[in-house]
């Protein structure tokens, strides 16, 4: 081959992976940050699912329904007890606080007498005071 041949092809796959780089989009932000897809749910689509698993809440429905776009494979995953439970809310530390001063100051409830999450709220709030204290953290 002559030379301006092999300049030619190589210069051709050089203008090759320029346009590739250029034009091809990237993932989508969803895609990226959480490895795949969400795909649009409509009311129509939870109101299936609900009519055959009715013990589901809409948030698990809405969720399972956004991983896999289909209704089909939503109920078959509830056929199979695949489907996870929504994970817990994350709590405002701001929010917290609050709560933990007004308990100390208007409610003086000994800790037999909380239910079962307030106590359990309220060793959170103790533990994460010792531990902001402990590392200096002022919120």
């Amino acid at each position: 081959m002559e030379s301006s041949t092999v300049t030619y092809i190589i210069g051709a796959i050089v203008v090759l992976i320029i346009f590739n780089y250029l034009f091809v989009e990237s993932e989508p932000t969803a895609q990226r940050l959480h490895g795949h897809p969400r795909f649009n749910v409509t009311p129509n689509m939870i109101s299936e699912v609900q009519a055959v698993a009715p013990g589901l809440s809409v948030a698990q429905i809405r969720a399972d329904l956004q991983l896999t776009g289909s209704v089909a494979v939503t109920v078959d995953r509830y056929l199979s007890n695949s489907i996870p439970d929504l994970p817990q809310p994350q709590i405002d530390p701001i929010s917290i606080k609050k709560q933990l001063s007004d308990n100390q100051d208007g409610n003086n409830l000994s800790f037999s007498e909380l239910t079962y999450s307030q106590k359990k709220r309220e060793m959170i709030l103790k533990n994460r005071h010792k531990l902001q204290l402990k590392r200096g953290i002022v919120l």
